[in-house]
């Protein structure tokens, strides 16, 4: 299957979740960035979708998360942090935590701004208590 029908064309296209979802990791690995895209709002009908797909993800794809927990998007790393970082393989949560921690112990003021930090900070003491 071509890898680029396993990335959403709209907010809608849960179908093509679905397909990715039957292609896999490491399969997805090329396309895990845009894939990520469709969490910058978890509002949206496929961001569900794309976040479970992604917790099933191995430590491979952590470089393109910590990219966008490392962005400027403010609201995207809330929404990753808030409902990916929970879900997250234990060998994949262990490559995030720096940044996580980084977000909780040392926001910036636009994480700030968006209640980043009070997601970081939950997630780890979440995944502490687990």
């Amino acid at each position: 299957m071509q890898l680029e029908l396993c990335i959403p064309k709209d907010k809608y296209d849960v179908a093509a979740v679905r397909r990715a979802s039957s292609v896999g990791f490491p399969a997805l690995n090329p396309v895990v960035p845009e894939l990520l895209e469709w969490l910058q709002d978890y509002n949206w009908p496929v961001a569900r979708h794309v976040s479970s797909l992604l917790a099933a993800a191995g430590p491979e794809v952590a470089p393109h998360i910590d990219d966008a927990l490392n962005s400027d998007d403010a609201i995207w790393k809330f929404w990753i942090i808030e409902n990916l970082a929970g879900k997250l393989r234990p060998t994949l949560w262990q490559k995030l935590y720096p940044t996580i921690q980084r977000i909780a112990e040392h926001p910036t003021a636009a994480e700030i701004e968006e209640e980043v930090h009070l997601a970081a900070k939950a997630a780890l003491e979440s995944r502490h208590k687990g």
